[in-house]
């Protein structure tokens, strides 16, 4: 005979969207492993259940998250994805929270925590500096100018390295006194 708990099958889901909850810590994981472009999935915790949502590129450096509370009530200091992104916004109910950050390894922390209730409707946007030319939603000034210096530090870098390159081609070039076959300058006899 096979031993088999009652809800071991779930854990096939959880491991599916990626979920992880920790209400001790008030914290939850969302690293989906299938459609991670357009992910939606149902999840459960201490005191409700709700509804996961992500949009965004593969590697979430652009996109929206939603968790919505279906039924019950739960709180956040932290939520983990598996994202790539730089800039972070996040809105409870259509309020802003100014105080989430995002850090390498895609958690965001919020420095008060997140009490959310029966229909309540956690928004985050996601960005990054480097992406320029994708469409976003919802950026502050404080957001655009970021983006703004990280672009014009990425140009300027390019343009240093650039000069760079020429400056050494024309000294090699001096130094070799030819071009492409041609003699630049008149050999010196010693």
């Amino acid at each position: 005979l096979l031993y088999s708990r009652s809800m071991a099958a779930w854990n096939l889901y959880d491991q599916a969207c990626g979920f992880v909850y920790d209400s001790t810590k008030l914290s939850m994981t969302f690293k989906p492993k299938v459609n991670r472009t357009a992910f939606s999935c149902f999840c459960t915790f201490h005191q409700g259940f709700g509804k996961y949502q992500q949009e965004g590129d593969a590697d979430l450096s652009f996109g929206t998250v939603k968790l919505q509370v279906l039924y019950g009530s739960t709180e956040l200091s932290s939520i983990q994805l598996s994202s790539t992104a730089h800039v972070v916004e996040a809105s409870l109910d259509g309020k802003a929270i100014s105080d989430a950050s995002i850090d390498v390894g895609g958690i965001i922390k919020f420095s008060k925590k997140v009490s959310m209730h029966t229909e309540s409707t956690l928004v985050i946007i996601l960005s990054s500096p480097c992406r320029s030319h994708l469409p976003r939603r919802g950026w502050t000034e404080r957001n655009k100018k970021m983006q703004w210096r990280a672009n014009v530090g990425s140009w300027m870098a390019m343009l240093v390295v650039g000069l760079l390159l020429c400056i050494v081609w024309t000294f090699r070039l001096l130094e070799s006194h030819t071009f492409l076959g041609f003699q630049l300058f008149a050999a010196r006899d010693q």
